[in-house]
């Protein structure tokens, strides 16, 4: 599914007025003065801010000129020239990193200094939660940077994998890192995408290399990787999101399936109705996918239904759909029709995790430990 038009981005701070923790509660992003729709489309983990799209003007889906807003200030210009494509925030939203339209530079936003051009990547493709390491890639290799660490690289793999399946062999050679997308907070841990040349033999003959992409976790402390979601097609699972710490990693193919890995085991499949921008709560308790919310204690629910259930109340408001949650599952932006028929960005907040809930996590964390010591 695409948004129609290119769009405005702004990074809803929610301070001021902002609802208590613990509090049943939706809310509107607002449409600003002139435009016809908004989106509200990624979280920090704290939960406190929440960049915006709104329909711009280059006609080109995720695009548009960036703000700011605040329930205390309202709309305030960010300040870069020209159209940009948000990316990530630091956990505390005070960092936000975009690429910038047409030329695809990336850029960063910082609350007090600006705008500013990020030049020691060519890409950007996330931040650290504390907003002092940017991920992404140079010349083609996943990368990082930061001011006191300067540029890093996430080194290619060692002793690629073989594996058979009846007289079919696939011998993975030439892997190599991409691009960068998550890390823990520090940046000394990272997730990102990997390039798989892929050799096919059978019977004797074989036929490659082809190229695939899968999904890698990276420790600085060793410069080890554990490969997650190989395979020998385009279907590879990329990275979707990941939580906090790392121990909770999504990747998903194709636009309803998504596999959830917990250190370097998968734990799970789940089938969604559309899982392309699915996100993962920091503290990988929620995983939420379009109209649909899973939990390790309830499943796969109508998103709706969700909310609904902890008691939060969207009179007028239809077909919601939901893009991000904060570290703690408990806050949720989204975009939805508002009771004007107009597509409007919320923001909607639930009661802490019942002890059930928190148990469930604690079960699945024990899991995770248990398989580990097996291995």
């Amino acid at each position: 599914m695409r948004l129609p038009g290119s769009v405005l981005i702004i990074v809803c701070s929610l301070n001021a007025g902002a609802p208590a923790w613990g509090q049943a509660f939706f809310a509107p992003v607002g449409i600003p003065s002139g435009a016809s729709a908004s989106y509200a489309w990624r979280m920090s983990d704290n939960g406190n801010a929440v960049a915006c799209v709104v329909p711009g003007t280059a006609g080109l889906y995720g695009y548009g000129y960036a703000h700011r807003w605040s329930m205390a200030s309202g709309l305030v210009d960010m300040g870069f020239a020209n159209e940009v494509r948000p990316v990530a925030l630091s956990d505390d939203g005070t960092t936000v990193v975009v690429n910038e339209y047409l030329s695809d530079a990336p850029l960063r936003w910082d609350e007090g200094s600006g705008p500013s051009s990020i030049t020691q990547l060519d890409q950007i493709s996330g931040i650290s939660g504390d907003g002092l390491t940017l991920l992404g890639s140079f010349n083609g290799v996943a990368a990082r940077w930061s001011n006191a660490g300067g540029l890093g690289f996430f080194a290619t793999p060692a002793n690629p994998p073989t594996t058979t399946s009846g007289s079919l062999t696939s011998i993975y050679s030439a892997i190599a890192t991409r691009s960068a997308a998550f890390s823990t907070v520090d940046g000394q841990r990272g997730v990102g995408v990997y390039e798989l040349g892929v050799t096919l033999c059978s019977a004797g003959h074989c036929n490659g290399p082809f190229q695939s992409f899968g999904s890698f976790v990276w420790d600085a402390a060793n410069n080890t990787h554990a490969i997650l979601a190989q395979g020998t097609t385009t279907q590879a699972a990329p990275v979707r999101d990941a939580s906090s710490d790392l121990s909770f990693v999504l990747c998903g193919g194709n636009t309803t399936t998504l596999q959830v890995f917990g250190s370097g085991f998968q734990l799970q499949t789940l089938t969604f109705n559309y899982s392309p921008f699915a996100k993962i709560a920091g503290n990988g308790s929620i995983v939420v996918a379009w109209n649909q919310v899973w939990t390790q204690s309830g499943g796969i629910v109508p998103l709706e239904q969700f909310l609904g259930g902890f008691g939060v109340s969207f009179p007028g408001w239809s077909t919601l759909v939901v893009m991000d949650t904060d570290y703690s599952g408990t806050r949720f932006c989204g975009f939805g029709t508002d009771p004007q028929g107009r597509t409007q960005g919320w923001y909607a907040t639930i009661p802490s995790p019942s002890a059930s809930v928190l148990m469930g996590v604690f079960a699945l964390r024990l899991l995770l430990r248990t398989r580990s010591t097996l291995s």
